[in-house]
């Protein structure tokens, strides 16, 4: 957001605060500012320090807390309420405060709305006031995945978050199923953000749901240790719920390295690695993903006998020794063309035929590689076949379907509505003038937000501005196509979910992923543990590097800290530290989780009283070292196949915090 706007916003916001609760006049904004749009919200909340951002959301239950959250500097990015049937905002007690309209008019479009729907009267009322005012940019959230379906099929351009906290509060993990689970429900269902459990949001976790188009939002408790807060912030998660405004914005702005990467971007190879082997080959996008793409993306179309074959036009001159028309021709006189325009002199390429969906899911079946399938044909039978086949591939978890065409899109949402979206747009539909980024989204959802899709443009016309506009809502980018350094490197942190390109190899050192290997368990006063990370890039290698910094967030006392290792001084209290490593390719941070250490004292050996029996000895206590943590995620990443299982600690006393080697 450019600074200007900004400034102009906040003391728009500063003023419509003043005239309720005080009579001091405040600095007018600048004449050239830009009058409020009735269709928009500029959000106030200002950048942090995350790749792409973060949403710190405040829950609102009283109308002193509306008006002094409307009137704060910082402002959170959304202000969550619980209305009724009659529009009115809930208090604790289920008492009204405010209506609909007074909460719009007391954010002055600073400030995004997320309005609790408890069930369908209250969404009926919702949806429909909201027709009438013709306003749309605010977040509807809902723990029924059917009342959520209901509420996005009215108002198709808001944001959904489906609340799973009820669903899983029980789990101490979430398996690789659960996830996959909840990507059925909200693809289904319509939902923009999964809200779930702060124990569940493991880095890992969250990381394997982003990778399949599926943003999270966590929630902690309003009154959050340095511990939880980072936790929470460092999970990847787009939205953070707590009352600490000002705590977790000081630590997203100023405790955090710039350019902090908590969601690693998916590596696509276009169409393979067309700068390397020719291009809608299995060859050419296995080579890709030995170059380090973990996704490769293929265009498909259905042959006159019912095939699903690959090849980027409708006609094949362009990459083929002949030209045949791919939607006329069987797949028996397809095959009889070689793809290899460019490539007929190579002792490798020459002689490589069209391939099917088929042999790229045999290819690809057995690894962590997923498919971007792009669906250019028109023919809507297409769809239930390759539905079929990822069902009898059993590749779910690896696929995602991508098109251009709106009634595949259409057709997809009725009769396979699981599976992930994203919709392909250009031109008018997906242009961003980066003038305006929120305004701008609104023409942009206009067109994605019906097919509850992921937003795929071409990647020229969007900023980080844009980016961070929709990332507060929850939507995924996914754009293309990049060509070489000059494209992947300007671009890698500006917060796309994915980067689909034709050098995919560009990527390859680029780290993905930190690990802190060391089981702290069983620690115990006098132990001295490594502080070497696991760092893992994009081409699948993980080497044990020393960190770039290390944070103490409580326990500073309990530890000493030197030469890349940490030494447990103290004999009883917590301990939580959070170690940094900076990928020195674009100076960016990656971060593991808080790792938590509890040391308990020992309890003193006592002796019985002697009595007529024999003398005994009450059993000596033994000193014991816990670690009380979120459960580890079971999603192990689809991409690295490295799980990252960081101990964590929710719930402790804050005893301090440190940064070192920033």
């Amino acid at each position: 957001m450019k600074a200007t706007r900004l400034i102009s916003s906040l003391l728009a916001g500063l003023l419509t605060a003043s005239a309720l609760l005080t009579a001091t006049v405040l600095p007018s904004a600048a004449e050239d500012t830009e009058p409020v749009s009735e269709s928009y919200v500029t959000v106030a909340q200002p950048v942090t320090n995350i790749v792409g951002d973060v949403a710190i959301v405040r829950e609102i239950n009283s109308k002193a807390e509306m008006e002094a959250v409307a009137a704060a500097d910082p402002k959170p990015a959304t202000a969550l309420y619980t209305i009724n049937a009659d529009l009115q905002a809930l208090d604790a007690e289920g008492q009204p405060f405010a209506t609909v309209e007074e909460i719009f008019t007391a954010h002055n479009r600073t400030i995004l709305a997320a309005f609790r729907v408890p069930d369908s009267t209250v969404g009926d009322a919702l949806t429909a006031y909201l027709k009438e005012i013709q306003f749309y940019d605010c977040m509807l959230v809902a723990s029924d995945p059917a009342l959520m379906q209901s509420l996005r099929t009215t108002v198709p351009t808001t944001f959904g978050v489906i609340d799973y906290t009820e669903t899983y509060k029980d789990e101490k993990a979430l398996t690789t199923e659960q996830c996959l689970d909840i990507r059925r429900s909200m693809k289904t269902h319509n939902g923009t953000v999964a809200l779930l459990p702060a124990h569940l949001c493991t880095k890992d976790t969250v990381q394997y749901l982003f990778e399949h188009q599926v943003n999270v939002w966590t929630r902690i408790s309003d009154q959050p240790t340095t511990a939880e807060q980072y936790y929470a912030l460092l999970s990847g998660a787009v939205g953070v719920i707590s009352d600490a405004t000002d705590s977790l914005l000081d630590i997203a702005c100023n405790r955090l390295a710039e350019n902090t990467l908590t969601r690693t971007p998916l590596n696509v190879g276009h169409r393979g690695i067309p700068s390397m082997a020719p291009e809608c080959t299995v060859e050419g996008s296995l080579l890709a993903y030995e170059q380090s793409a973990n996704v490769v993306e293929m265009d498909v179309f259905l042959t006159a006998d019912g095939r699903v074959m690959a090849m980027h036009d409708i006609t094949t001159g362009d990459t083929c020794n002949g030209n045949l028309h791919m939607e006329d021709c069987t797949y028996e006189e397809l095959r009889t063309l070689y793809v290899n325009r460019g490539w007929e002199s190579s002792s490798k390429y020459a002689q490589l035929r069209i391939p099917t969906l088929d042999e790229y899911m045999d290819a690809f079946q057995d690894t962590d590689c997923m498919l971007f399938i792009e669906i250019k044909s028109h023919k809507e039978e297409i769809v239930p076949i390759i539905r079929d086949m990822v069902k009898q591939y059993d590749m779910y978890d690896q696929c995602t379907v991508i098109t251009f065409n709106t009634d595949t899109m259409a057709y997809m949402r009725e009769h396979w509505p699981e599976m992930a979206l994203g919709v392909l747009c250009e031109d008018y539909y997906g242009f961003m003038q980066g003038n305006n980024p929120e305004a701008e989204l609104r023409t942009v959802m206009d067109f994605a937000g019906p097919y509850n899709g992921t937003v795929n443009p071409g990647f020229e016309a969007y900023g980080k501005d844009d980016i961070r506009a929709f990332m507060i809502r929850g939507v995924s980018v996914n754009p293309w196509t990049f060509y070489g350094s000059k494209d992947y490197l300007p671009h890698f942190l500006d917060g796309f979910s994915s980067m689909t390109g034709n050098d995919a190899n560009v990527l390859k050192r680029f780290t993905q992923y930190v690990h802190y290997p060391v089981d702290t368990s069983d620690a115990e006063t006098g132990d001295t543990l490594s502080l070497k990370l696991n760092v893992t890039t994009y081409n699948r290698m993980t080497r044990a590097l020393e960190p770039h910094s290390v944070m103490i967030l409580e326990g500073e006392d309990l530890v000493r800290v030197e030469d890349g290792t940490m030494t447990i001084v103290g004999e009883e209290g917590e301990i939580s530290f959070v170690l940094g490593y900076v990928d020195r390719t674009l100076d960016y941070t990656v971060y593991t989780q808080p790792i938590t250490i509890v040391l308990e004292a020992e309890e003193e050996t006592t002796e019985a009283p002697v009595t007529e029996a024999p003398t005994t000895t009450a059993e000596a206590a033994t000193s014991e070292t816990t670690t009380e943590s979120p459960a580890e995620g079971g999603c192990a990443s689809a991409v690295s196949g490295v799980a990252l299982l960081i101990p964590a600690l929710l719930g402790v006393a804050l005893v301090g915090w440190k940064r070192k080697n920033e």
